[in-house]
């Protein structure tokens, strides 16, 4: 693909801790109609960058199911060094610290949550689960792979 900018061309590689500013402009404040999956783990969103290149975005749910003893950081470090033809490649994260004002028996409290995202190569043709899933459960090819506007 010798002359093509790369859809991440905006983002320094190997990437560092992106701020979550940044992922919640690309994602339009990770609004509903940016959505393109969702799993136990968190929900994808596909994200815009400045220069028009497209990330996926996948916001790690606050209670994802994490193996006891691995660290974020470890993960990372894991999935940015799989090189693959057939994984998608990890190109960013975010892990910020951020105080929240939250409900708790009947009282406003002040608590510490952790913004949690990884970036990934946008693939424009859905995700291979609808295309497994959809098509074993009746819905037209069409149907299976289509994109919310």
């Amino acid at each position: 693909m010798a002359g093509q900018q790369s859809p991440t061309s905006t983002l320094p590689l190997p990437t560092t801790n992106l701020p979550a500013t940044f992922m919640k402009e690309i994602t339009r404040d990770f609004t509903d109609n940016q959505e393109v999956g969702r799993s136990v783990f968190g929900t994808v969103y596909k994200g815009v960058l400045p220069d028009g290149g497209v990330l996926a975005v996948k916001r790690l749910a606050e209670n994802a199911p994490v193996a006891p003893g691995t660290t974020f950081d470890n993960e990372v470090a894991n999935l940015m060094a799989l090189k693959h033809n057939n994984i998608v490649q990890l190109v960013g994260f975010c892990h910020e610290p951020q105080k929240k004002v939250i409900q708790h028996s009947g009282r406003y409290v002040i608590v510490d949550m952790i913004e949690s995202c990884l970036c990934y190569e946008y693939l424009a043709n859905g995700s291979l689960d609808k295309h497994i899933y959809g098509l074993k459960h009746g819905l037209s090819k069409d149907k299976s792979v289509s994109k919310k506007k």
